[in-house]
């Protein structure tokens, strides 16, 4: 219980970390923009089974965005946080906090804009578990 309340607290201080100090600059547009955003820890295994079941596809829509995501949450949870109303330069600064350069991070989120949601899956710290993160425009 308590690495679980560990884990959510620090995905929520992160999220208010980058928004404080975000350096990414945008329009007034791209600012207002909020997403729901969904972490959870799942096992690999099972995660990574999911995700080859859909293969390769360069684009999903939107529906199969979220049945993915569905199916990564009925796993069992070691770890989940979510919040709504992140900013887009909350987001951003994840992303590029987490590896992606300034402009994949931009055609991330344009992608998400343009169909509404987007899923990620990246390792865990425990070689077995693997952490998805959902993020759906409001």
């Amino acid at each position: 219980m308590n690495k679980k309340l560990k884990f959510i607290g620090i995905v929520l201080a992160l999220f208010c970390i980058l928004g404080i100090t975000g350096c990414q600059q945008t329009t007034s547009g791209e600012a207002s923009k909020k997403y729901y955003v969904e972490a959870g820890e799942v096992n690999k295994t099972s995660a990574l089974s999911i995700s080859n079941s859909y293969g390769n596809q360069s684009s999903y829509t939107f529906s199969e965005i979220k049945q993915i995501r569905n199916l990564f949450r009925s796993l069992e949870q070691y770890d989940f946080a979510s919040k709504a109303d992140v900013s887009r330069n909350e987001c951003y600064d994840f992303l590029v906090t987490h590896g992606f350069t300034p402009s994949e991070a931009n055609s991330v989120l344009n992608d998400f804009d343009s169909r509404g949601n987007g899923l990620g899956l990246f390792n865990s710290k425990n070689s077995n578990h693997a952490v998805y993160i959902y993020f759906e425009k409001q």
